[in-house]
């Protein structure tokens, strides 16, 4: 899956996170639009106690993705050293691709 999303609004949404949980499933729903997927919608982190949602813009649809017991404290913390800004985010089983663009 690949996402449009605001560093603020994800580094807010992985402070919620506690630091002893670990993603186990990254899901996405959003709308059909001409026959494929993309626009607006709703990306949930499911740890092992709790679920969190975040809105998105969705780049490239894939409904859920299998990161079993990873920890995602380090986004978090990249997160909160950029300035405000859109980024891309390719999020696959083992590997989150980052994109900033300047």
């Amino acid at each position: 899956m690949k996402i449009l999303v605001s560093t603020k609004a994800l580094g807010k949404l992985l402070s919620q996170i506690p630091e002893n949980e670990f993603v186990q499933r990254v899901n996405l729903e959003g709308g059909k639009h001409a026959g494929d997927f993309h626009g607006n919608g709703v990306l949930t982190l499911i740890t092992n106690t709790k679920t969190f949602e975040l809105p998105v813009h969705i780049l490239k649809f894939e409904a859920s993705v299998k990161v079993q017991d990873r920890r995602w404290d380090w986004l978090n913390n990249l997160m909160n050293q950029v300035d405000e800004q859109p980024i891309s985010l390719e999020i696959y089983e083992k590997v989150i691709n980052i994109i900033f663009q300047y």
